[in-house]
C-alpha cells in the first residue's frame, strides 16, 4: 500500500508574495510529487494575486472565491475543491520543513484513531516557539503557553493535544467533513481551538509530532488591518465555541460567566471609565455623547453577535451532543492550564476571581493533566533489558491519563506509538525535569545527577533492582579494594534515593521489608511519614514486575529456525533471559549432560546484553566452557547470542515446552524477582526454578511447576525427567501458569504507582521536616536530636581527652547523646 495523497490547503488575501514563497516551502519538502496537491484559494483580494498565481498553473490548483470567507471558509473552499486523503493546511505567512509532510503523514499511518496532526511551529529564523501544545481557558479562548520561549529551552516530544494550529496543521479529509469542517461563522481565530475540541468530543485524536516543523510569521496578515477587529474575533468566536462544545450542566455556569468576563476585558481593553454612567458621578454638564475607543465594544459587540448566531449554533449544538463520545470531565486534562486568566488588568483580575469564586469554576477546571517523567538508565531500543521493559510498561500505562514522557541517559532508537522517548543527559535532563511534576526514575540516576537532591520535583525510586546485593557475587573473583568500592559506590547511590525520593516502588513483599530496614536506617521511617499512613504504604508499596493482559500469539518458530538441529518432537527447555553471575545455569547443564535424554534440547535466549557498558559476564564464558567440555554445544545446548527484541520474546516461549532458572544460594536469591518466570506464566509455560527467591514460592503455592533445591545436581535430573515424560502434568502446570499470569498484568500490579500519582505530594517528612543540617537538607532527622558542637564543646572535648583519657571521653560523649548530663 502507498502513500496516501495530501493537498496542501494555502488561503491568500493581499499577501501575495508571502503566499509564493509558502508554495515553494512546500514543494521542496520531502513528499513524493506524485502524491502531493497544492491546494491555494484567494479570498477576493482585489490586487494582483491571482493573476500572479496563474503563473504556477500547472503546478498549484487555483480557487477563486468570488468574497472574502475568511481564514476559516477560504480553508472549507479549499478542502471542498481538493482530491487528497489527507488535508494540511499552511498559512500563507509561514513556511515548512523538509519533512514537513512526511513526519505527520507517518503519524496518520502508525496510528489509526488519529483524525488530526498539529505541527511544531517555530519563529520564522526557528529560535523561539509559536506552537509546541494548544491550552484553552474555561471561558472559551485558546492559547500557547510556550509561545516565543527558546527553542532549545522547550521539552517537546509526541503526544495527544486539544488542537492544533491552523497556521500548520493536517487532518483527514473525511473526519473534516464528517464533522463540519472549520465553522464558517468564525471568519478566522479559533476555527483551529474549535476544531480540535470537537474532534476530541467525537472520540477521535488529535496528535502533535514535534518532527513536522513549519515556521511562521505569526499574524502578517491580520497586522494589515486594526488589532480591535482581531479582538472582536477573539471574543465573539470564543463564546461560540463554549456555547457550542460544553455538556449542559457546563454550559449553565460557564456561559454567564464567561460573558461577564468578555465585558471586563472589554473595558480594561478600551481604557473605558466602568462608573461612566454611576448616577453618583453625573453633572448637570453631562452630554449624550461620549468618545470611546473601538476596543471598548468588542466585549458588547460579540455577545450582541453571539446573540445574532444563536439559531444555527443551537443546531449546531445539538448536533455535537448527541454525538459526544467524552465528557467535559475528561476533556478538562487536555485544555491543559484552564484557570488561566490569559491578561494583567487589576480590575479585570479582580473581577475574574469574583466569577470564579461564584460560579464555582475551579471545581470542575482545575485539574491540569499531570507531566510524568520517567528515567531509565537502560537503552531503549527493540531489544530491551528488564529495567527499560519495566520503564516502558509503566510510561504505556500511565499515558493513559497523565502526559508521559519516557527517557534514557543511554542510547534511544524506540519508536513506539503511545509512549514519546527521548535520549537526555546533563542540561538536557534539567531542562526535562524541570517539565515534569514527578520523576520516576531507577539506578543511578541522583548519584549521576546530584543536583537532583535538591529540586523540589516530586521524586518517586524505583527500587526492584537491590543492585548493592547483585554486585556481592559480580565482584567475588576481584580483589578485597574493588569489591569493598562496589559494594560502597552501589550502597551509597541506593541510600541518596531512600534519602531523598518522596515515595518508593519495589518487586515484592520481601524486598518491602529489606528497602524498610535501609529506610528506617536513613531516618525515613519517623513520626511524620508513619503519621502520613501507619502501614507506611505512602512511603513505599510493592509493585512486581508484569506482562501484558493480551495473550501472545504463536506466529512463527525461532527456535527451529536458528538451530536446525532441533526436530519438532524434541522437547524444549527454555532459558529465557541473561546469563549473570549471580545465577547457576551450570548445575542445568550438567543435570541435562547425566540425564542423557537425546529429545531434551536447552535453549539460552540471548546473552549479549543491550546495553552495550555491560560486558558479559564471568558466568557466560563458564557456561559456554562446561558446554564445549562436556560436548554438548549445538547437539543438547543452544547459544542465542544476541539479545532477543522485546516483541518477539513471546515466539520463543511458545515454541518451547518448559521453562527453567536456576541461582546460587546467596544473598541477592533472597530479595531477587526472576522476572523471566513471568513471562513463563504469560505464555503458560510450565517452570522448574530453584528455590529460595520469592517467585519460586508463587510457582509452589499454585502447581505452576516443579521447584528444586539449590545447586542440586540429581534434583534436576530429576525434575526434568518428570517434565519431559509426564505430558499431562505439563498441561496442568499451563494451565495454572496462564491463570497465574492474570495476578500480574501491567494494569494490575501498577495501581499502588497510579495512586499515589494521581494524588502525588512530597513525602510528608520532606514537606514538614524543617532544614536541621545546614545545606543536606534531606539528612537524617534524628541527627537534630544530637547536640551542636561549639566552639566551647570542641575545647572542653579537648581538655578532657587530654587529661582524663579516651574512656573518660567516650562515657562524656555518650552521656550527652542520650541526655543524661
Amino acid at each position: 500500500m502507498g502513500l496516501p495523497k495530501v493537498s496542501v490547503v494555502l488561503v491568500n488575501f493581499r499577501g501575495i508574495d508571502d503566499t509564493l514563497n509558502a508554495i515553494k516551502s512546500i514543494q521542496e519538502t520531502n513528499y513524493p510529487k506524485e502524491q502531493l496537491e497544492i491546494v491555494v484559494v484567494d479570498n477576493a483580494s482585489g490586487d494582483n494575486s491571482v493573476e500572479k498565481l496563474k503563473n504556477l498553473i500547472n503546478q498549484i490548483v487555483l480557487v477563486e472565491s468570488n468574497e472574502n470567507l475568511g481564514f476559516a471558509g477560504g480553508v472549507n473552499l479549499g478542502v471542498k475543491k481538493s482530491t487528497g486523503e489527507i488535508i494540511g493546511l499552511l498559512n500563507n505567512d509561514a513556511k515548512c520543513d523538509v519533512s514537513w509532510i512526511s513526519a505527520a503523514v507517518n503519524t496518520f499511518i502508525n496510528d489509526k484513531d488519529v483524525a488530526s496532526v498539529a505541527s511544531k511551529v517555530l519563529t520564522w529564523d526557528g529560535s523561539a516557539v509559536d506552537f509546541v501544545d494548544g491550552s484553552l481557558t474555561w471561558y472559551g479562548m485558546g492559547y500557547k503557553r510556550e509561545a516565543l520561549k527558546p527553542t532549545d529551552e522547550v521539552i517537546d516530544f509526541k503526544r495527544e493535544v486539544l488542537f492544533g494550529t491552523g497556521s500548520a496543521m493536517f487532518f483527514k479529509k473525511d473526519i473534516f467533513e464528517e464533522v463540519g469542517g472549520f465553522d464558517d461563522r468564525f471568519f478566522m481565530f479559533y476555527e483551529d481551538v474549535d476544531l480540535g475540541w470537537r474532534l476530541n468530543l467525537l472520540g477521535y485524536k488529535v496528535i502533535y509530532e514535534p518532527k513536522s516543523i513549519a515556521y511562521h510569521k505569526h499574524h502578517a496578515s491580520i497586522d494589515k488591518f486594526g488589532k480591535y477587529h482581531e479582538n472582536f474575533l477573539l471574543e465573539r468566536n470564543a463564546l461560540m465555541s463554549v456555547y457550542k462544545n460544553y455538556e449542559a450542566a457546563s454550559l449553565d455556569r460557564v456561559l454567564p460567566a464567561a460573558m461577564a468576563l468578555t465585558v471586563r476585558r472589554s473595558i480594561a481593553r478600551g481604557e473605558l471609565n466602568p462608573d461612566l454612567l454611576d448616577i453618583k458621578n453625573s453633572k448637570q454638564s453631562d452630554t449624550d455623547d461620549v468618545t470611546i475607543k473601538k476596543d471598548a465594544l468588542t466585549g458588547l459587540l460579540a455577545i450582541d453577535s453571539l446573540v445574532e448566531h444563536l439559531p444555527s449554533l443551537t443546531g449546531s449544538r445539538n448536533k455535537i451532543q448527541a454525538s459526544r463520545k467524552r465528557s467535559d470531565g475528561e476533556m478538562v486534562a487536555l485544555f491543559r492550564q484552564a484557570l488561566e486568566p490569559a491578561y494583567p488588568w487589576p480590575r479585570y483580575l479582580e473581577g475574574y476571581q469574583k466569577l470564579m469564586d461564584v460560579f464555582n469554576i475551579e471545581s470542575s477546571f482545575g485539574r491540569e493533566r499531570k507531566r510524568v517523567l520517567v528515567v531509565t538508565g537502560e537503552p531503549l531500543s527493540e531489544n530491551l533489558a528488564g529495567p527499560a521493559i519495566r520503564a516502558l510498561e509503566i510510561s504505556k500505562f500511565l499515558v493513559q491519563d497523565f502526559d508521559v514522557l519516557l527517557a534514557t541517559t543511554k542510547g534511544n532508537t524506540l519508536k513506539h506509538d503511545t509512549v514519546s522517548t527521548i535520549s537526555t543527559r546533563h542540561r538536557k535532563l534539567q531542562l526535562l525535569v524541570e517539565w515534569a511534576d514527578i520523576v520516576v526514575f531507577q539506578g543511578l540516576l541522583i548519584s549521576e545527577n546530584p543536583w537532583l537532591a535538591d529540586n523540589e520535583k516530586i521524586l518517586i525510586a524505583d527500587v526492584y533492582d537491590p543492585f548493592h546485593l547483585e554486585i556481592l557475587e559480580q565482584r567475588k573473583q576481584q580483589g578485597i579494594s574493588n569489591r569493598l568500592r562496589g559494594s560502597r559506590d552501589t550502597t551509597d547511590a541506593l541510600n541518596r534515593q531512600l534519602r531523598r525520593a518522596d515515595y518508593f516502588i519495589c518487586a515484592s513483599e520481601r524486598q518491602r521489608s529489606l528497602w524498610l530496614g535501609q529506610l528506617a536506617a536513613e531516618g525515613r521511617v519517623n513520626p511524620y511519614t508513619y503519621d502520613a499512613s501507619a502501614d507506611l504504604r505512602r512511603l513505599i508499596d510493592v509493585v512486581p514486575f508484569g506482562v501484558s493482559a493480551k495473550a501472545p500469539e504463536r506466529k512463527s518458530d525461532p527456535i527451529t529456525k536458528l538451530f536446525p538441529q532441533i526436530k519438532t518432537d524434541d522437547v524444549i527447555a527454555l532459558w529465557a533471559g541473561g546469563v549473570y553471575d549471580w545465577l547457576d545455569p551450570q548445575v542445568i547443564v550438567k543435570a541435562v549432560k547425566k540425564l542423557n535424554n537425546p529429545k531434551l534440547k536447552l535453549v539460552f535466549m540471548g546473552l549479549k546484553h543491550p546495553n552495550s557498558e555491560i560486558p558479559l559476564m564471568n558466568a557466560v564464558q563458564d557456561l559456554r566452557d562446561l558446554s564445549n567440555e562436556l560436548l554438548m554445544t549445538n547437539s543438547s545446548i543452544f547459544f542465542v547470542e544476541d539479545w532477543v527484541n522485546y516483541d518477539d520474546r513471546s515466539q520463543f516461549l511458545l515454541n518451547a515446552d518448559f521453562g527453567v532458572s536456576a541461582h546460587k544460594g546467596h544473598i541477592e536469591t533472597q530479595f531477587s524477582f526472576r522476572t523471566r518466570l513471568l513471562d513463563h506464566f504469560w505464555s503458560g509455560l510450565p517452570t522448574i526454578s530453584t528455590t529460595g527467591d520469592a517467585l519460586a514460592e508463587v510457582i509452589e503455592a499454585n502447581n505452576a511447576g516443579l521447584t528444586v533445591p539449590i545447586e542440586d545436581v540429581d534434583a534436576w535430573v530429576n525434575a526434568l525427567n518428570k517434565m519431559i515424560t509426564d505430558a499431562k502434568l505439563r498441561n496442568t502446570f499451563k494451565e495454572n501458569s496462564l491463570k497465574l499470569s492474570q495476578n500480574y498484568t501491567w494494569n494490575k500490579v501498577l495501581q499502588p504507582l497510579y495512586k499515589f500519582i494521581k494524588t502525588a505530594t512530597p513525602a510528608a517528612d520532606r514537606l514538614l521536616m524543617p532544614d536541621l543540617l545546614g545545606e543536606n537538607r534531606f539528612a537524617n532527622p534524628y541527627l537534630a536530636s544530637f547536640p551542636r558542637l561549639t566552639r566551647s564543646n570542641l575545647i572542653s572535648a579537648t581538655e578532657l581527652l587530654k587529661d582524663k583519657g579516651l574512656k573518660a571521653f567516650a562515657k562524656k560523649v555518650i552521656k550527652k547523646i542520650i541526655g543524661r548530663s
